[in-house]
């Protein structure tokens, strides 16, 4: 197997607009997990870097990935619900990353959570049209 070496790049804390790139199963110290995949979409200078994140496999509303799912699909999740995670890909979101340090001093960012991305939207301008049979626009005739 090839393998491409990479550096790692620490992201400034703060929140992103991100999507989901791919949920997978991962086993790690903890035993079975999910791996959160992330791309940032902003600022410009850090779209494309990819960030990754892990959450149990626990179905509980309670649980980070169903918390996490609720982020991307704008809605808490209840146990009337069935989930597929392939559904999340390409979902965009608000990641939270924060700055740590580990036992041995080496500095990384962290996916802290996830929040629903809502759009900025801007109200529609106005636009007056003058009536040429009425000059003034306030009085009906």
């Amino acid at each position: 197997m090839l393998m491409q070496i990479t550096e790692s790049k620490i992201i400034p804390p703060g929140s992103y607009v991100a999507s989901v790139k791919s949920i997978a199963p991962d086993r790690g110290d903890y035993g079975e997990q999910l791996a959160w995949v992330f791309t940032l979409l902003s600022p410009a200078a850090l779209a494309g870097a990819e960030v990754k994140a892990w959450s149990s496999t626990s179905t509980s509303t309670k649980g980070k990935a169903a918390i996490w799912a609720g982020a991307c699909l704008g809605r808490p999740l209840t146990s009337a619900d069935e989930l597929d995670t392939d559904d999340l890909t390409g979902k965009r979101v608000l990641v939270n990353i924060v700055e740590k340090v580990s036992d041995d001093g080496t500095v990384f960012s962290k996916v802290d959570g996830l929040r629903l991305y809502k759009p900025k939207t801007r109200p529609a301008p106005v636009v007056e049209v003058e009536d040429p049979d009425n000059p003034d626009p306030f009085v009906a005739e």
